[in-house]
């Protein structure tokens, strides 16, 4: 071998990693570019999402207060059967709730 050999070799040598580096940039700026649009996408998604839950709980504390607003009203026209539905509901929950041998009042 001779000296002309080295400097070939080197410039060789450096072309190969000048085109890995440019190889490796490209695939790093391509990979970049698309993380950014996933994120771009996901921060749009989860923003819409959040207005749509939000525009859900609107609706449903309004149709709550509309139910609780009849509700009062019945009430305050049917005092008795309210106080007689409210007793029978409790008196359910009561047995369903209670452990099975406080049900068993034959003994």
């Amino acid at each position: 071998m001779n000296n002309n050999t080295y400097p070939n070799l080197q410039e060789s040598n450096k072309i190969k990693t000048d085109k890995f580096g440019a190889q490796a940039s490209k695939t790093i700026d391509e990979a970049s570019d698309k993380m950014e649009s996933a994120y771009g996408s996901a921060k749009e998604t989860i923003s819409d999402a959040g207005k749509k839950l939000s525009n859900g709980y609107d609706k449903a504390s309004e149709e709550i207060r509309k139910a609780s607003g009849q509700f009062k009203e019945v009430v305050k026209k049917n005092p008795m059967v309210a106080v007689s539905v409210a007793a029978g509901l409790g008196w359910a929950f009561g047995r369903l709730l209670s452990p099975k041998g406080s049900r068993d009042r034959s003994h």
